[in-house]
């Protein structure tokens, strides 16, 4: 809710990801497939938008860990 303004209900846990040779990002990345039941997409105070992308509309993302799981779950391995 602090990052979206959205409320959700986690569906799945998708991906655990610990930081290993990344020199960025977080020390451990946890990523869960939800919906969202409430709220409405706003962007937190650390950005300037929120928005909804398709698998191939996606822009560029800062963290290696985070395009890995990105690209695992464009191949199907969900």
């Amino acid at each position: 809710m602090e990052e979206t303004g959205l409320t959700v209900r986690i569906t799945q846990l998708m991906e655990v990801l610990g930081k290993g040779d990344d020199t960025e990002g977080a020390d451990i990345l946890i990523v869960y497939r939800a919906e969202a039941v409430a709220g409405e997409l706003t962007p937190g105070d650390d950005a300037s938008e929120a928005g909804y992308f398709g698998p191939d509309e996606l822009p560029a993302l800062a963290f290696a860990s985070t395009r890995k799981v990105i690209a695992r779950w464009k191949a199907g391995d969900r």
